[in-house]
């Protein structure tokens, strides 16, 4: 029973931290996009698809509370022409140290 344990929980943390290098590869490739697009950019629907996936996996794995900024994110990618590149950057790297948080804690 005790291996057991173990073992749902090694592999929950490896589907959370798949989750989150899927998001930050996500993220970066938006930023990436968005920085040399013209003005009103909007990624493309293949794109949407495979991004709203890894939401579906962030929001199942990890509680709301481990990051709002996660939501933020997904805010900013539905208005891009609200959305400074500096914004988006900081957002993103305040949303991946609190995943992080939950498979591995910093402190």
């Amino acid at each position: 029973m005790l291996q057991r344990h173990f073992w749902r929980k090694q592999r929950r943390d490896e589907l959370r931290l798949a989750a989150i290098n899927e998001f930050n590869r996500m993220t970066s490739e938006f930023l990436a996009s968005f920085t040399h697009a013209p003005k009103g950019y909007k990624p493309t629907p293949e794109w949407f698809a495979a991004y709203n996936a890894v939401g579906g996996r962030i929001a199942a794995l990890f509680p709301r509370r481990a990051s709002p900024a996660c939501w933020e994110i997904g805010e900013m990618i539905e208005a891009p022409n609200l959305v400074t590149v500096e914004d988006f950057s900081r957002t993103r790297n305040m949303a991946l140290p609190s995943l992080y948080e939950e498979v591995i804690p910093m402190k």
